[in-house]
Formats: C-alpha cells, sequence, structure tokens
C-alpha cells in the first residue's frame, strides 16, 4: 500500500523490458489509474515491439537531494497495448515520439516493490 502511496501521483519514470538484443529501460511519463499505471508511447516502437512478451516493469521515484533522501517503487506485470480512445482518464502526457501513432501501454501489476533511499550521515 505504500508503494501505491508513494507511487500514486504519477509523473516520470522508465518502463523496463525484453528487446530482441537484452533488456532495455527508456523513460516514460506516466500515470495511475486505479491499481494499473498507463503511459502513451509511438505506435510501432521499440516499447510496443518489446511489449510481445506481454511483460514489462514500471520504475518511478522521487529524490529530494536538499533532504538528502526518496523513494523507489517498482510495478512489474502484464502490459497491454491499447488505441489511445479505448482507454479512460489521462494516461502521461503525449506521445513519446512526435508524428507517430499514438498508442496507451497499461500494465496491471502482480509484483510491486519499493524502498526508501537516505544519503549516508557522515560522522562528526
Amino acid at each position: 500500500e505504500e508503494c501505491w502511496s508513494l507511487i500514486g501521483d504519477g509523473g516520470v519514470g522508465r518502463v523496463v523490458l525484453e528487446a530482441s538484443d537484452g533488456p532495455v529501460a527508456l523513460p516514460v511519463r506516466f500515470s495511475v489509474a486505479g491499481r494499473s499505471v498507463q503511459f502513451r508511447t509511438a505506435a510501432g516502437g521499440v516499447i510496443t515491439a518489446g511489449l510481445a512478451a506481454g511483460r514489462a516493469t514500471v520504475e518511478g521515484d522521487r529524490v529530494d537531494e536538499g533532504m538528502g533522501e526518496g523513494w523507489s517503487g517498482l510495478l512489474t506485470g502484464v502490459a497491454q497495448v491499447r488505441a489511445g480512445a479505448e482507454v479512460s482518464g489521462s494516461p502521461g502526457e503525449g506521445p513519446a515520439v512526435a508524428g507517430h501513432e499514438e498508442v496507451v501501454v497499461e500494465l496491471r501489476p502482480d509484483a510491486v516493490s519499493g524502498r526508501r533511499v537516505r544519503r549516508a550521515r557522515e560522522e562528526a
């Protein structure tokens, strides 16, 4: 529940998937709707091609450099590609590649994890 609470505002993160030459992590602007994560991307691009296996991970994080702390969340599960008109709400902002047909990827995670990070305290 804490991971969902932290990642619930959406933002910029990374989608991690298996490409033909190994794993790849690409930046996306994502949103959260219920218990799914959504983001827009170009149809026929690296992301949609990598989703052929149907599974992916979305990673989101926030770091406050001034406070020296933050968090990171990982959501892994089945991803489906849908036409933008099929999705309610507002998944992310705009296509990843301007000028290409836009689709929406919806990830319904079956594994959710995360961790808090803090700067090591300096000894006085």
